[in-house]
């Protein structure tokens, strides 16, 4: 891998973590979406041989991923519409920081 597939790679997971430490649930599931397609692509990028054809393993895992994270994001978009239709609000509501 090369030195730019690094720095996107940590410019996607340093982005998605700060969106997943957000108070809005919108931005935590943008977030979560975004750390997912992140180590997707990390295992893309580190099955791949120069000198050998693909892999299959690496692809199944990948594609399995990419479909537990589609519903995992579907459920959690279901749970923040129904927490915006009874509350009016997508904030997670807590105690200040000191």
């Amino acid at each position: 891998m090369s030195i730019l597939s690094y720095l996107m790679l940590s410019t996607m997971v340093g982005v998605s973590t700060y969106f997943i430490l957000s108070r809005y649930l919108g931005e935590v599931i943008l977030g979560i979406t975004m750390l997912s397609n992140a180590i997707n692509i990390l295992l893309i990028l580190s099955s791949h041989k120069v000198d050998t054809g693909p892999d299959p393993l690496p692809q199944a895992l990948i594609l399995t991923a990419i479909v537990i994270g589609f519903a995992l994001v579907s459920l959690f978009v279901a749970y923040v519409l129904n927490r915006v239709r009874v509350t009016g609000s997508d904030e997670v509501e807590g105690r200040d920081p000191c």
